[in-house]
């Protein structure tokens, strides 16, 4: 019997380490210390999942069992989660360090960005994933590889009432992508590129966001767009806050209002894309 077995009773928190750990360590491998818990949720097949404290939970106690079986020191992957609001991982973070909810804000910063170089700069991770029976994060077949590169070119006839409806939603409402003091809020954004942003913000700490929001109707060719889109203007607000020297944090999320694939949802998180699935009934929108 291999340590999750050992460790974990049942089989459900058993399925959703084992799903969790190859993305948390793939994270670490590239640098990724910004997802959110809802991102992991994402990762787990679900919309929402009260239990994914408990599920990190768990990775710790295996990682903390296999340093023990090693006789080594192996970094925590629990630090790389953050909330959404905050940018610090949650209360149940105690679970990994009892003082932490003692701690001010800056405090606990200093302490998770340490966490988090250990977690990245660890070189082992590919050996940990061998010891506890795991493969590292999925490629993609040959046949995927070609969705991805070639998707079907496709057309609603223009913009839909519910995109247009969901893009002023997200204009309104903020706080449901975790973005606060809002100084700018914008539809059709255009960009230098000439790009037209569904949804722009901008913060008075200087932040930018960038939304791609796929309504209801979104086939999958229309969700592998609006993956690489986002990619896209991310590294374009990128660029603009070094061109006006601001060098402000920016990010892109990508709100759908349906379930991902499989290949999408592998797809994100390879490429640490932010997204956000809204439920809300016609009439919320």
């Amino acid at each position: 019997m291999d340590i999750i077995d050992t460790i974990i009773q049942t089989e459900k928190t058993r399925e959703n380490v084992r799903k969790a750990i190859p993305v948390l360590i793939h994270w670490a491998q590239t640098g990724q210390t910004n997802h959110t818990y809802s991102d992991l949720i994402i990762v787990l097949g679900k919309n929402r999942f009260s239990g994914v404290g408990h599920v990190l939970g768990m990775v710790q106690d295996v990682v903390e069992a296999l340093a023990k079986k090693l006789e080594t020191k192996i970094p925590t992957l629990n630090s790389l989660i953050k909330d959404k609001n905050t940018g610090l991982p949650a209360a149940g973070f105690s679970y990994v360090e009892p003082s932490y909810n003692t701690w001010s804000d800056e405090g606990k910063r200093i302490f998770v960005k340490g966490l988090d170089e250990e977690a990245i700069n660890y070189p082992h991770w590919n050996m940990i994933l061998d010891e506890l029976g795991l493969s590292p994060l999925l490629s993609f077949s040959p046949e995927e590889i070609d969705k991805i590169k070639n998707p079907q070119r496709c057309s609603f006839g223009g913009e839909s009432p519910e995109h247009k409806a969901l893009k002023d939603y997200v204009k309104s409402h903020p706080s449901c992508l975790g973005v606060t003091e809002i100084i700018n809020a914008d539809v059709e954004h255009i960009l230098p590129s000439g790009d037209r942003l569904d949804v722009y913000f901008e913060c008075i700490d200087g932040s930018r966001v960038a939304v791609e929001v796929k309504p209801s109707i979104s086939d999958d060719s229309d969700i592998t767009r609006g993956i690489f889109q986002c990619i896209k203007y991310k590294a374009i607000l990128e660029a603009l806050t070094k061109a006006d020297g601001t060098n402000a944090p920016v990010k892109a999320i990508l709100v759908v209002r349906r379930d991902f694939s499989d290949l999408h949802q592998r797809l994100i998180n390879l490429l640490g894309v932010d997204v956000q699935i809204i439920e809300l009934n016609t009439e919320e929108i």
